[in-house]
């Protein structure tokens, strides 16, 4: 009897694989409004939260509809039987939360055993057929984590995922969802990065140690425009206005004397200077991180 048992439960790893197996999906996009995005960037958007490229030509079918209504945008979602809708004055914030739903969709693949693939069923994490226990997949460990920031513009969230290490150095960022949005990470001590639209990631200062479902709030302080106007004079003294008009001016000293030639060599050194005295007082804006549990006040 026993020996049944072991051969049915073998011949059912292939059954029971087939059901962990991870869900993809087909995706029928369509939108009415103009200057949302993409079907392309809806996809990198749940793909960014399950961690896998999730629409190919062959699965479920996903289907997305953006339409205005009023002063509103809406995207209505159907997927695996189910319907939503969600709505929002941002085109981007709709499909923002539509994203979210799919991933969270996709990645409610069927975690069951042996009996459970038999009867189409969840089961407990660990149970036992004629004394051969079968684990079921475990969780894959990620925390949630809530992100938002005060930038008026569009930002996405990034985390670090390799640093090359060279003579100059090189780091790759993965985007995870533009803010505000929620997305999951591994526990752990991570470099997050942030980036303006489809821009180039630049890393936050710190390191930053998530070891539970948390909110992650970032504080964007916008360069001075004193730093700008500084930092644009002390660059023309320097590189324009020091080689070109102090050797000019020098070469004509015979036709025009010395004052074109102390004229060129005291605005040089007034903009280099006050560009750098106007950069060293003001604000050169940076980020500030602010770090809580999942729903703390």
């Amino acid at each position: 009897m026993a020996r049944r048992v072991l051969v049915l439960a073998l011949g059912l790893i292939p059954t029971l694989a087939l059901a962990q197996e991870p869900r993809s999906a087909q995706l029928d996009f369509g939108s009415s409004v103009e200057g949302c995005p993409t079907p392309e960037r809806f996809g990198d958007e749940v793909a960014a939260r399950v961690g896998r490229i999730v629409f190919q030509e062959e699965g479920d079918l996903v289907r997305v509809r953006v339409f205005a209504d009023g002063d509103e945008v809406v995207a209505s979602v159907e997927m695996g039987g189910d319907s939503r809708v969600f709505r929002d004055v941002s085109c981007n914030e709709a499909l923002e939360a539509a994203a979210a739903a799919v991933a969270v969709w996709i990645d409610e693949t069927p975690r069951v055993g042996i009996l459970g693939a038999l009867r189409g069923s969840e089961i407990p994490e660990s149970f036992g057929v004629g004394g051969l226990g079968v684990q079921a997949e475990p969780d894959d460990g990620r925390v949630a984590l809530r992100v938002s920031t005060d930038e008026t513009e569009e930002l996405t969230f990034h985390i670090e995922t390799n640093t090359g290490r060279g003579q100059v150095g090189a780091r790759f960022f993965e985007r995870l969802c533009v803010m505000p949005c929620e997305t999951r990470v591994h526990p752990g001590v991570q470099q997050f990065g942030i980036a303006y639209g489809n821009g180039i990631a630049w890393a936050l200062p710190n390191l930053t140690e998530i070891t539970e479902d948390s909110e992650l709030f970032i504080h964007v302080r916008r360069r001075s425009p004193w730093n700008v106007v500084g930092g644009i004079l002390a660059a023309t003294g320097l590189l324009l206005v020091a080689p070109i008009a102090i050797p000019i001016t020098a070469v004509k000293r015979d036709d025009f004397g010395d004052a074109p030639l102390w004229t060129s060599v005291g605005l040089s050194v007034a903009m280099i200077v006050g560009g750098i005295l106007m950069v060293s007082f003001s604000d050169s804006g940076g980020t500030e991180v602010e770090l809580r549990p999942l729903g703390a006040q």
